[in-house]
């Protein structure tokens, strides 16, 4: 005889129709918050995929609050460092910033370059080493 997965009792109908209610509320809400995102997004430059790992991480990070576990504030900064590289390497002002140091000799070029590679080292790391370790 076929029996269903579980039996249709009130302790197991109601928790299951409050899930399928927080299932819609945060579909409409990663609508509503992903939507101007992807509205403008493109697939031929690496700076939309920066802009939507930028969005992520910002998102993940305000969220760490609620996390249940002990390195919750370690993953929040490493992932708002990340963003932070991101946002940096998408505005691409490192040669603006070395000019105002060392004004128009071509050790500002250098320099900018320099900082850029660092930069997109360093997320990099960050993000190879400690990805696997940003969950709830």
């Amino acid at each position: 005889m076929f029996r269903p997965p579980y039996r249709w009792l009130p302790r197991t109908i109601i928790p299951n129709l409050h899930s399928c209610w927080l299932d819609v509320y945060h579909g409409f809400r990663n609508i509503r918050r992903w939507l101007p995102i992807l509205w403008f997004d493109s697939d031929f430059d690496w700076e939309f995929l920066a802009r939507i790992m930028e969005a992520k991480l910002r998102w993940m990070a305000e969220n760490t609050t609620h996390w249940h576990v002990a390195e919750a504030d370690r993953s929040r900064r490493q992932m708002v460092v990340c963003s932070e590289l991101l946002r940096r390497l998408r505005e691409d002002a490192y040669l603006d910033n070395a000019r105002r140091f060392f004004g128009d000799q071509p050790e500002a070029y250098r320099a900018s370059r320099r900082q850029a590679r660092n930069d997109m080292a360093y997320f990099g790391r960050i993000v190879g080493k400690y990805l696997t370790h940003w969950w709830d």
